[in-house]
Protein backbone atom coordinates (compact mmCIF):
# COMPACT_ATOMS: atom_id res chain seq x y z
CA UNK A 1 0.00 0.00 0.00
CA UNK A 2 2.89 2.40 0.67
CA UNK A 3 4.03 2.26 -2.94
CA UNK A 4 0.63 3.51 -4.16
CA UNK A 5 -0.14 7.16 -4.68
CA UNK A 6 -2.54 8.82 -2.25
CA UNK A 7 -5.13 9.13 -5.04
CA UNK A 8 -4.96 5.40 -5.78
CA UNK A 9 -5.21 4.49 -2.07
CA UNK A 10 -8.26 6.75 -1.79
CA UNK A 11 -9.83 5.12 -4.87
CA UNK A 12 -9.27 1.62 -3.43
CA UNK A 13 -10.72 2.63 -0.05
CA UNK A 14 -13.75 4.27 -1.71
CA UNK A 15 -14.40 1.12 -3.74
CA UNK A 16 -14.12 -1.03 -0.59
CA UNK A 17 -16.69 1.11 1.24
CA UNK A 18 -19.08 1.02 -1.71
CA UNK A 19 -18.64 -2.75 -1.99
CA UNK A 20 -19.43 -3.19 1.67
CA UNK A 21 -22.77 -1.49 1.25
CA UNK A 22 -23.66 -3.07 -2.11
CA UNK A 23 -23.30 0.08 -4.18
CA UNK A 24 -20.08 -0.70 -6.04
CA UNK A 25 -19.91 -0.73 -9.81
CA UNK A 26 -19.66 -4.20 -11.30
CA UNK A 27 -16.29 -5.25 -12.73
CA UNK A 28 -15.68 -3.84 -16.19
CA UNK A 29 -15.67 -7.30 -17.79
CA UNK A 30 -18.96 -8.43 -16.24
CA UNK A 31 -21.28 -10.16 -18.63
CA UNK A 32 -21.96 -13.52 -20.17
CA UNK A 33 -19.23 -15.88 -21.28
CA UNK A 34 -19.63 -18.16 -24.26
CA UNK A 35 -18.10 -21.61 -24.22
CA UNK A 36 -17.54 -23.90 -27.17
CA UNK A 37 -18.51 -27.39 -26.04
CA UNK A 38 -17.43 -30.31 -28.22
CA UNK A 39 -19.65 -33.35 -27.94
CA UNK A 40 -18.03 -36.81 -28.12
CA UNK A 41 -16.75 -37.79 -31.57
CA UNK A 42 -19.04 -40.84 -31.67
CA UNK A 43 -22.16 -38.83 -30.69
CA UNK A 44 -25.35 -39.93 -32.47
CA UNK A 45 -28.74 -38.24 -32.00
CA UNK A 46 -31.03 -40.43 -29.89
CA UNK A 47 -33.62 -37.92 -28.79
CA UNK A 48 -33.79 -34.83 -26.61
CA UNK A 49 -33.50 -36.66 -23.27
CA UNK A 50 -30.35 -38.45 -24.36
CA UNK A 51 -28.89 -35.26 -25.85
CA UNK A 52 -29.51 -33.43 -22.58
CA UNK A 53 -27.62 -36.09 -20.60
CA UNK A 54 -24.72 -36.06 -23.08
CA UNK A 55 -24.55 -32.26 -22.98
CA UNK A 56 -24.60 -32.15 -19.17
CA UNK A 57 -21.76 -34.69 -19.07
CA UNK A 58 -19.80 -32.69 -21.65
CA UNK A 59 -20.26 -29.45 -19.68
CA UNK A 60 -19.16 -31.08 -16.43
CA UNK A 61 -15.89 -32.25 -17.99
CA UNK A 62 -13.82 -29.11 -18.57
CA UNK A 63 -11.79 -30.94 -21.24
CA UNK A 64 -14.85 -30.75 -23.51
CA UNK A 65 -15.04 -26.96 -23.23
CA UNK A 66 -12.67 -26.28 -26.10
CA UNK A 67 -12.69 -22.50 -25.98
CA UNK A 68 -14.37 -19.74 -24.01
CA UNK A 69 -14.57 -16.00 -24.46
CA UNK A 70 -16.87 -13.06 -23.87
CA UNK A 71 -16.99 -12.46 -27.61
CA UNK A 72 -19.53 -14.77 -29.27
CA UNK A 73 -18.13 -14.07 -32.74
CA UNK A 74 -14.70 -15.23 -31.60
CA UNK A 75 -16.18 -18.47 -30.25
CA UNK A 76 -18.08 -19.02 -33.50
CA UNK A 77 -14.89 -18.46 -35.51
CA UNK A 78 -13.13 -21.08 -33.35
CA UNK A 79 -15.95 -23.56 -34.02
CA UNK A 80 -15.33 -23.22 -37.77
CA UNK A 81 -11.64 -24.13 -37.58
CA UNK A 82 -10.35 -27.22 -39.32
CA UNK A 83 -9.88 -29.41 -36.22
CA UNK A 84 -13.57 -29.06 -35.19
CA UNK A 85 -15.27 -29.17 -38.59
CA UNK A 86 -16.30 -32.83 -38.31
CA UNK A 87 -17.33 -32.60 -34.64
CA UNK A 88 -20.72 -31.72 -33.19
CA UNK A 89 -20.18 -28.49 -31.25
CA UNK A 90 -22.44 -26.21 -29.25
CA UNK A 91 -21.93 -22.61 -28.17
CA UNK A 92 -23.13 -22.41 -24.59
CA UNK A 93 -23.70 -19.24 -22.57
CA UNK A 94 -22.43 -19.05 -18.99
CA UNK A 95 -23.03 -16.26 -16.46
CA UNK A 96 -19.42 -16.79 -15.25
CA UNK A 97 -16.01 -17.60 -16.71
CA UNK A 98 -16.09 -21.40 -17.12
CA UNK A 99 -12.30 -21.66 -17.18
CA UNK A 100 -11.82 -19.76 -13.91
CA UNK A 101 -14.38 -21.52 -11.73
CA UNK A 102 -14.25 -25.24 -11.14
CA UNK A 103 -17.12 -26.81 -9.28
CA UNK A 104 -17.07 -30.35 -7.99
CA UNK A 105 -20.52 -31.53 -9.00
CA UNK A 106 -20.54 -34.79 -7.01
CA UNK A 107 -20.71 -35.03 -3.25
CA UNK A 108 -19.60 -38.21 -1.56
CA UNK A 109 -20.06 -38.20 2.20
CA UNK A 110 -17.44 -39.76 4.47
CA UNK A 111 -19.61 -42.41 6.11
CA UNK A 112 -16.90 -43.62 8.49
CA UNK A 113 -16.41 -40.12 9.89
CA UNK A 114 -20.17 -39.74 10.32
CA UNK A 115 -20.36 -43.06 12.18
CA UNK A 116 -17.51 -42.01 14.47
CA UNK A 117 -19.28 -38.74 15.28
CA UNK A 118 -22.57 -40.50 15.98
CA UNK A 119 -20.82 -43.10 18.13
CA UNK A 120 -19.03 -40.35 20.08
CA UNK A 121 -22.33 -38.53 20.57
CA UNK A 122 -24.11 -41.66 21.84
CA UNK A 123 -21.23 -42.70 24.09
CA UNK A 124 -20.97 -39.24 25.62
CA UNK A 125 -17.86 -37.95 23.93
CA UNK A 126 -15.74 -41.11 23.93
CA UNK A 127 -14.41 -42.29 20.59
Amino acid sequence: MKSLTPERRSEIARHAVLSRYGKAEPPSKAGPWFGLVALPADYVWKGAAHASKVLDAARADSANVVFSSQDRKEVFARSQMKDLRDRVTLIDEYPYNPQALHIKWEYTPDMEAMKRLLRADVEGGKS
